[in-house]
């Protein structure tokens, strides 16, 4: 899952589906990256383990040994960068903080971050071979509803489909004078 993609809907979407079945996996490593021990360690603390969901799953089949069907929701870039940096301006607000449009672009940790998610680093190319060889399905934000209801139909395990939009970003003015402007 990558921040702004709808992952919080689609762990509520599996959580109500599977119920513990399904685990948001965490890991206590620095670098945050999901290992085949934190999945061994789920299956033993979640009995029948079926979904994991999380932002620890960066470029999870290249990382893993562990057999998963893997599938994601993306977002287009620029949209899902300023939802995110919406969201991140809030944070600094409520600690007092400055935020700033152009610092936060800078970081490169914020440049690429769905290539990066899925590929490991910002190659589009290996971020695409990967997709083809280990993804059985990727939707689309920007239709989300068809995403899910596909999804559903692909699914290896029945999925109540009945949902509401979840960690919704609210003040869309900045956004749209963002994204409006060339």
């Amino acid at each position: 899952h990558t921040a702004k993609t709808a992952g919080t809907t689609i762990k509520f979407i599996l959580g109500n589906s599977l119920g513990l079945s399904h685990c948001n996996i965490r890991t206590l490593r620095g670098d945050g990256k999901c290992t085949d021990a934190d999945i061994r360690f789920a299956r033993r603390a979640y009995f029948g383990l079926r979904s994991i969901s999380g932002h620890t799953l960066m470029s999870p089949s290249l990382r893993l040994q562990t057999p998963v069907d893997y599938f994601t929701i993306l977002r287009d870039p620029v949209s899902r960068c300023a939802f995110h940096y919406q969201q991140y301006a809030r944070h600094r607000e409520v600690q007092g903080l400055d935020s700033d449009l152009e610092e936060y672009l800078s970081s490169p940790n914020r440049q690429n971050r769905q290539v990066r998610k899925i590929a490991g680093e910002a190659d589009l190319q290996l971020a695409l071979e990967e997709i083809d060889r280990s993804y059985f399905f990727v939707g689309l934000m920007e239709q989300f509803q068809e995403s899910i209801s596909i999804l559903g139909r692909l699914s290896p395990y029945p999925l109540d489909l009945r949902y509401h939009r979840m960690n919704v970003t609210r003040k869309v003015g900045d956004r749209k004078a963002w994204l409006d402007d060339p």
